[in-house]
């Protein structure tokens, strides 16, 4: 809704500045209409106006690219991430590696699994059973 918000506001300055360079256009050619011919002043007028439309379209440009870039960004920052147990095991002192051929095989397998959020909540996962095989692609959907 911000994001929207905030689009709107910027649309409706980018709108007023290129009314008041319009007006002033207009002004001008009323002006000086004697130095002027009328082509070239209905001409100067209507890339005035012309000139709303690529302002908007500038603007959505821009801010739909910083919107794809912040995806990006997240996904280079996720990629940098120190593994947890690597990082806690020098935190402490210890430096656990797995065996260079784990994992040997790709599979995933949960047996009678039950999860919690919190010890003293109901467990949201009640035995669950799921065997996901090597190269097997699934989608889990929704908070649990």
């Amino acid at each position: 809704f911000i994001l929207f918000a905030a689009a709107r506001w910027f649309g409706l300055r980018l709108d007023l500045i290129t009314f008041v360079v319009t007006l002033v256009t207009a002004i001008l050619a009323v002006a000086l209409r004697h130095q002027i011919d009328p082509s070239s002043a209905a001409l100067s007028i209507s890339y005035c106006i012309t000139l709303i439309g690529l302002f908007q379209w500038a603007i959505r440009q821009s801010a739909e690219a910083e919107n794809f870039m912040t995806s990006a960004e997240r996904i280079h920052e996720y990629g940098q991430l120190v593994p947890e147990s690597y990082q806690n095991s020098h935190e402490n002192g210890v430096h656990i590696q797995p065996p260079d051929d784990w994992p040997s095989r790709g599979i995933i397998e949960f047996k009678d699994y039950t999860l919690r959020y919190r010890p003293e909540l109901d467990p949201v996962l009640k035995n669950l059973n799921l065997r996901i095989e090597s190269k097997e692609k699934i989608g889990i959907i929704g908070r649990t």
